[in-house]
């Protein structure tokens, strides 16, 4: 019966919704970085989406070196040393740098003052 069932199945549609940036916050979050304002972005999003989201409002850009930090105590502190190691090799990575951490791994390294 399961069989049958879903081989007469069709679908007749999908949807998706697009949350898009208001006009003009791509450009002054650019001239932000432009003038060296440090900013943070928190998001209530996934990781990916958060990564999504600051490509898209040119917080983040593809000529830039992006960490990611998600985890326990042990996984932050292994994703910080590798970036504290990828960046002393300046010849071999990008001057600018962006930064994506959850909001657990954020909590690791705030609770930490060593971190």
């Amino acid at each position: 019966v399961e069989l049958e069932t879903h081989e007469r199945l069709r679908l007749l549609g999908g949807t998706a919704i697009e949350d898009r940036l208001q006009e003009g916050v791509p450009e002054t979050i650019e001239q932000m970085r432009e003038a060296r304002i440090s900013i943070w972005v928190l998001t209530g999003d996934k990781m990916e989406t958060a990564i999504n989201i600051g490509r898209s409002c040119r917080l983040l850009t593809s000529e830039m070196g992006l960490f990611t930090m998600d985890g326990d105590r042990a996984t932050v502190t292994q994703n910080l040393d590798e970036a504290l190691a990828t960046v002393e090799q300046k010849e071999q990575f990008p001057s600018k740098r962006g930064l994506a951490i959850t909001g657990s791994a954020l909590g690791v390294v705030l609770e930490d003052p060593k971190l």
